[in-house]
C-alpha cells in the first residue's frame, strides 16, 4: 500500500514525472533493454544446438507484480503477485510483467489492474542511478483512461510504487 514514508513520497513524484511524460517525447519509441526481448538474429532455430561452457543464460529470479485488490472501497490496495523471470535485469523484468497485467490465475484471484494484453509495449526504458528509479512510458493514456480519475491513479500508482520498492536497491 501507498504509505507517508518519505520515500514513498519521492517514488510517486518520479513516477508521477515520468506517467506525465510519456506523451511529450520527440524520440520514436523504443522498447526494454535487449535481454528481454528476443533477437531475431540469435532466436533458436529447429536444428539440434549445443551449450558450451562459455554460453550463459540469465538466471532465472522470482519477483513480484503488484496489482489492485478487493471490493474497490480502497482505491490504493495492492497484493503482490510473483512471477518467475530469466533476465539479467530484475527491475526492468518486473516492470515488463507488471505492463502485461494479470494472468487469467491472477484474475481469478482477485487481482484488477489498468494493465493488459494492451499494454505490453507500454515500456520505453527502465533505468536505476544511485537509487533513483525511472521508468519511461510510452504515451498509454488513452489505454489507461480512467488511471486519471483520483481512484484511478492511487490504484495505479500504488501498483507501480510496491513494484518499485521491492527492491532494496531502488530508493526512490
Amino acid at each position: 500500500m501507498l504509505n507517508s514514508h518519505p520515500r514513498s513520497t519521492v517514488v510517486v513524484i518520479g513516477l508521477l514525472l515520468a506517467v506525465a511524460a510519456c506523451g511529450g517525447g520527440a524520440s520514436g519509441p523504443t522498447s526494454l533493454p535487449p535481454q528481454d526481448q528476443p533477437d531475431p538474429a540469435t532466436a533458436p532455430s529447429t536444428a539440434p544446438t549445443t551449450t558450451s561452457p562459455e554460453t550463459t543464460l540469465a538466471p532465472q529470479e522470482m519477483i513480484s507484480v503488484f496489482f489492485d485488490v478487493g471490493d474497490g472501497s480502497v482505491c490504493d490496495q495492492v497484493k503482490g503477485f510473483e512471477r518467475q523471470v530469466a533476465s539479467s535485469d530484475p527491475i526492468a523484468a518486473a516492470f515488463g510483467e507488471l505492463v502485461k497485467g494479470p494472468t487469467p490465475d491472477e484474475a481469478a484471484a482477485g487481482a484488477s489492474s489498468f494493465f493488459s494484453g494492451e499494454t505490453v509495449d507500454a515500456i520505453r526504458s527502465v533505468s536505476l542511478n544511485d537509487g533513483l528509479l525511472a521508468v519511461d512510458f510510452n504515451d498509454v493514456r488513452s489505454t489507461l483512461s480512467n488511471a486519471s480519475t483520483s481512484c484511478g491513479s492511487a490504484a495505479l500508482l500504488a501498483s507501480l510504487n510496491a513494484t518499485a520498492l521491492q527492491f532494496p536497491e531502488v530508493e526512490r
